[in-house]
């Protein structure tokens, strides 16, 4: 259970599911943070929880809502009309009350959220039948501003006390419960000492009532339906629509062949609507009735999704693995049977082999051991795509892996416009074989939006074995038993440039890093691989990826990392990209870049996100230095005519007479005796 942020499970308590502490059958009770994974509290009394609820309040004084509760249907006895419900706050796990007299029925979700139930009762008896049908709303346990007792105005919550019909003006907490103590060491208050039992309804007719204004009742209406009185064998709920519709059946649904050696056939059934919306005439009134012959071939017919939006309800063919629908305003047949699914998907279920169909945005979506899944048009019966029987991306082909060759597959949850599934069976073999796998499919192409290794838990109903809230898929996986929550999760970008101020018609080298910070990362195992962080990956690297990060499998060979996005604004205030870098395997990417003018330079590293992290930016700044100034020559004047002529001449002559002096020196030398 899933409920504003806190993830609410029951921890195993043992192979055979004794009894514990409270008379609960599992383990303690947790809340962990759904983001962070961090436990909240514990509690090891709060038997298995059925749901929770946030109860809201809209009264001429009063606008919002009230913070959760958990609830928890404890039976009463076998085959018992009604049951116990035992609240307990959602922030702490303390118990807060319990609910007696809860009827059995089929519950839906009113327009606030609240749970009614549809109760249908015989009052008379068995040759006499007095039929009715009711609807029971759990919000009426709390009764705000009318006082029931004086009818005056009230604005404190009115609970009943069940034992002695005493009305509670101040609850306190908590109420009953044990003591605990937080994962902080922080103890528990004692529990209050005394059990309040609320009783879910106290009938009007009682005497003890009859002075109060108004009658405390949490039942909204309660109608005779005459016409049930004479119906052989009696009405059974299908599925119920709140303020709309009620799809019923009488008798029972063919189940294959006969009982051996009756020698009879399969007989009809019975299928009929009732109103429960009065702009439409009276509630609980017939609206149509149909009564269907079997099918061909002795085959079993099991009811399957019934679609209030598209106006369908549909049947499957056990035996031929075929679907049909029916109109839910006639009854008269939409479409079907379509033509017959994998063979291997009769057994999808063990006990009665049905193909575990889920209906939603517009389509009947069926995946069963054959590993395809199917998606049918839900108003016209036909195929719109398959998953599992293509190539790469489309597969489910199970190699030498499992020896059914595929591996059997099962849709786990819905939402969002994306279908989860999981390799998923029974009973897998021992060893568990390699290669199962998570997958998310687009609910409208049929295109495989991400996979991951995984194998879950032994699955229940069809749709429903996975919780998906605030944006995260939360599912156990059987090969590490380990608790997932998966989404896309924060990314941390860091940006750095040079130091020192650059020369001028120098590169500068602009780097840094991108990596996971989500809550995972950052256990104790993560922190001890990746010091340095976990680098993001692309989204196509993913599954390998996350693979090696937290499944202790191999480093990835093919790795991609993200872009990054670099700007600057110069010292002009100018700011434009200069360039994009791809982050590497270990989480870092570079940029060399040469500045075009001088003066200071603010960079601006962005990661725009994927569909697994969320976007990241981080800025730095650096400095490119004015240009040094060249040295200038020395400055000239232009020659004058002495220059050009007799200066040039004067030296000549010297050069003539130094020339001639030299020979007659010579000369002389030689003349000497």
């Amino acid at each position: 259970i899933i409920v504003q942020g806190i993830l609410y499970y029951s921890e195993t308590a043992s192979f055979t599911g004794s009894p514990i502490s409270g008379g609960s059958t599992t383990g303690p009770t947790v809340a962990l943070d759904l983001r962070t994974g961090k436990q909240i509290w514990s509690n090891p009394s709060i038997p298995q929880l059925s749901f929770a609820y946030i109860y809201n309040l809209w009264d001429p004084d009063q606008h919002g809502v009230y913070p959760a509760v958990l609830v928890a249907s404890v039976p009463t006895s076998p085959g018992a009309l009604t049951t116990q419900w035992n609240l307990y706050d959602a922030n702490t796990g303390l118990s807060l009350f319990n609910v007696t007299g809860v009827p059995t029925g089929t519950t839906v979700m009113g327009p606030s959220g609240e749970p009614l139930k549809y109760v249908l009762t015989n009052t008379g008896t068995a040759a006499a039948p007095a039929w009715y049908l009711a609807q029971w709303n759990m919000s009426k346990l709390w009764q705000y501003d009318i006082n029931p007792y004086t009818g005056g105005g009230s604005l404190s919550p009115s609970i009943i006390n069940g034992s002695n019909l005493a009305l509670v003006q101040q609850l306190p907490l908590p109420i009953t419960g044990v003591s605990a103590t937080l994962p902080n060491g922080t103890a528990l208050p004692t529990p209050y000492g005394s059990t309040l039992l609320v009783n879910a309804n106290i009938p009007i007719n009682k005497t003890t009532l009859t002075q109060y204004a108004q009658p405390i009742t949490t039942y909204d209406w309660n109608i005779s339906m005459p016409w049930a009185n004479t119906m052989t064998p009696s009405a059974s709920i299908v599925a119920v629509n709140y303020g709309d519709m009620m799809l019923c059946r009488n008798g029972s649904l063919p189940t294959g062949f006969a009982a051996t050696g009756t020698g009879t056939q399969q007989g009809p059934y019975t299928y009929f609507a009732v109103n429960l919306n009065s702009t439409k005439g009276q509630i609980g009134n017939v609206m149509w009735m149909k009564t269907y012959t079997p099918p061909a071939g002795n085959v079993s017919v099991v009811s399957e999704p019934v679609d209030f939006t598209n106006r369908v309800f549909t049947f499957s063919y056990q035996e031929t693995m075929q679907w049909v629908g029916y109109d839910l305003d006639s009854g008269n047949q939409l479409w079907g049977p379509t033509a017959s699914q994998s063979a291997f998907d009769y057994y999808g279920n063990p006990g009665q082999p049905t193909l575990l169909g889920v209906a939603a945005y517009g389509n009947l979506y069926v995946d069963s051991f054959s590993g395809i899944l199917y998606a049918y048009n839900i108003k016209t019966g036909q195929l719109v795509f398959t998953y599992g029987n293509g190539g790469e991306g489309n597969s489910t082909n199970a190699g030498f892996n499992v020896f059914y060759g595929d591996y059997p597959t099962q849709i786990q949850s819905i939402s969002n416009g994306v279908i989860y599934t999981a390799t998923n069976e029974h009973t897998v073999p021992n060893p568990i074989y390699k290669g199962a796998t998570y997958r998310a499919i687009n609910a409208t192409t049929g295109a495989e939006i991400w996979a991951l290794s995984g194998y879950p838990s032994e699955w229940s109903t069809a749709g429903t074995e996975w919780a998906t809230a605030d944006g995260y898929l939360t599912c156990m996986n059987g090969y590490d038993q380990q608790v997932y929550s998966i989404g896309r999760g924060p990314s941390q970008l860091t940006v750095s440039a040079p130091d020192l101020a650059a020369a001028s018609g120098q590169s500068v080298v602009i780097h840094g890093t991108v990596t996971d910070i989500s809550a995972g990362t950052q256990q104790s195992q993560q922190e001890a691989d990746f010091p340095n962080g976990v680098p993001v990956a692309s989204d196509a690297s993913m599954k390998d990826w996350m693979g090696y990060v937290y499944q202790q499998q191999a480093m990835p060979t093919n790795f991609t990392g993200v872009p990054v996005t670099i700007s600057v604004i110069d010292s002009n205030g100018n700011q434009r990209p200069i360039g994009i870098a791809t982050t590497t395997s270990a989480g870092t990417y570079s940029l060399s870049w040469m500045p075009d003018i001088p003066g200071n330079y603010t960079v601006i590293a962005s990661f725009s996100g994927t569909n697994a992290y969320w976007p990241s930016s981080s800025m730095a700044s650096f400095n490119v230095m004015s240009a040094h100034p060249t040295e200038s020559p020395a400055s000239t004047t232009a020659p004058s005519t002495a220059d050009l002529y007799i200066l040039p001449g004067i030296v000549a002559i010297i050069i003539v007479i130094v020339v001639v002096g030299a020979v007659l020196a010579i000369l002389m030398l030689r003349k000497r005796p």
